[in-house]
């Protein structure tokens, strides 16, 4: 996409002016708390969710407590997604974030048909928003970075304001 690549290419050269605009603005709520009307400020962290996983207890492990986390990954089935997601909830390393922003988790390695692609893609929603229904901190979900063709540059360890809501936007 025209927009993640000129957004990365400015960064990359150090026009900060576009610093203030790195963020998104499609998010979708997926859980009560991304549906109150509230505003969090906290530093961003996150990643390639298979990254994260076996980051933990290496000397490269992810912080999370109070950061906004954000997760994506590619070419991974519903059933993947959720016993790691499940796995990371009961080692605790969600305890004290202030929300989760899933990206895009797309779905089309080599071998799949598009009607295999549309029902995993499906199934991974359903993954995710079963993920958010059962934690209390806001649980957002966007096309907007990821491996997809969207893919708008996010900065680690700085600090950024996820306004929540009805039309919820990190900034």
């Amino acid at each position: 996409n025209n927009m993640s690549q000129l957004l990365t290419m400015n960064l990359l050269f150090g026009h900060t002016e576009t610093n203030n605009v790195l963020g998104l603005s499609e998010l979708l709520p997926l859980n009560a708390s991304a549906r109150d009307n509230n505003t969090i400020e906290a530093t961003l962290t996150g990643g390639n969710l298979s990254l994260i996983d076996i980051s933990i207890k290496d000397i490269w492990e992810i912080e999370t407590k109070h950061h906004i986390i954000f997760i994506e990954d590619v070419a991974e089935k519903a059933h993947k997604i959720i016993r790691t997601l499940k796995y990371l909830s009961r080692i605790h390393l969600f305890d004290d974030v202030k929300a989760v922003i899933f990206g895009d988790f797309t779905c089309d390695p080599i071998g799949y048909q598009k009607d295999e692609q549309a029902q995993n893609h499906h199934a991974i929603l359903k993954t995710l928003s079963s993920f958010a229904e059962h934690h209390p901190f806001p649980v957002l979900y966007t096309k907007q970075f990821g491996h997809g063709k969207t893919n708008f540059p996010l900065l680690y360890s700085t600090p950024y304001r996820l306004q929540l809501g009805e039309a919820p936007q990190l900034r």
